[in-house]
Order: structure tokens, then C-alpha cells, then sequence
């Protein structure tokens, strides 16, 4: 599950936030590897690695224009 929710934010291009599991946080945009296994998320700090075992959490920021 996890899985596809990232994928479709991938590719809605969506601000992903993910917990890690060593307490690390990380907002920004995701691009899933090919492998499945792993996922590059570019923010503040840079293009981060992310093994997908090591999410503890991750959510999709949406935001609205009326």
C-alpha cells in the first residue's frame, strides 16, 4: 500500500513527507527508483536516499487553490 500511495504522488508530483525510522524527517518531491526498493526525495537538504524499508511514515501534502 505504501508503495502505491508514493508511486501516485510521484506522479501527481505531490510534496511527500516521510518519517524514517531512526526518527529523520524529510518534505519534498519523490522519484522512485526503478528497482522499487529505494526513492530519492529532493528537499532542504538535498537529494536524500531512502531505502522504502526505512519509512516509518509517509504523507501527501495537497494544498487547495480556491
Amino acid at each position: 500500500m505504501l508503495l502505491h500511495s508514493l508511486r501516485y504522488a510521484e506522479k501527481k508530483g505531490y510534496t511527500v513527507c516521510l518519517v524514517l525510522q531512526n526518527g529523520n524527517t524529510y518534505v519534498g518531491e519523490i522519484d522512485i527508483n526503478n528497482d522499487t526498493k529505494n526513492l530519492v526525495i529532493t528537499c532542504d537538504q538535498g537529494k536524500i536516499p531512502v531505502l522504502l524499508d526505512h519509512i516509518k511514515h509517509a504523507s501527501t501534502i495537497v494544498s487547495a487553490h480556491f
